[in-house]
């Protein structure tokens, strides 16, 4: 089974690099092999150099859709003097961290199409729902009326009958 989402490298107790894969097992593998050769990045090379092999762990697994948002937030969230990647990423959009606060796990697997297709269609549903509590408005307007009717029927009866009128 393909992986994908975010990973992190650990290179001896502390140091560790953020990345992002559709294929993680592949990826981390990539990654040993350039480290091996000696022909990877020189943060990275000289970790290697250092403490050796690397643990390949994975740290979310989500749909690809979604891998970009979420290594922003993994970088900014490992960041300090012992991560090696090159660059911090600026922070989350507020809509980005919205749905990071927001979205249940289970988002996270669907890709942004399925997450559309599914609005469209509580929002289809929200949409038949309005509209029968708008006919149940104008059945009740029609009631109100019919009341109103009747009372002013009723009450012409009790005139007719004040006044000794034929009813």
């Amino acid at each position: 089974m393909i992986n994908t989402g975010i990973y992190k490298l650990v290179f001896g107790d502390s140091l560790i690099y953020i990345g992002k894969s559709i294929d993680i097992e592949r990826r981390c593998a990539q990654h040993l092999k350039a480290l091996k050769n000696g022909t990877h990045t020189t943060k990275l090379q000289e970790a290697y150099d250092k403490y050796g092999e690397p643990k390949c762990i994975v740290l979310f697994e989500c749909h690809p859709d979604h891998i970009n948002i979420l290594e922003v937030y993994f970088i900014n969230l490992f960041w300090n003097e012992n991560i090696l990647n090159s660059t911090r990423p600026g922070d989350l959009l507020d809509g980005e961290k919205a749905i990071l606060r927001t979205s249940p796990i289970e988002v996270w697997d669907a890709s942004t199409f399925e997450m559309l297709e599914e609005i469209n269609e509580l929002e289809k549903a929200n949409a038949a729902i309005q509209d029968r509590l708008n006919k149940l408005a104008d059945v009740n307007k029609y009631l109100a009326d019919l009341e109103d009717k009747v009372f002013i029927l009723q009450n012409r009866k009790l005139y007719d009958r004040i006044l000794n009128r034929p009813i």
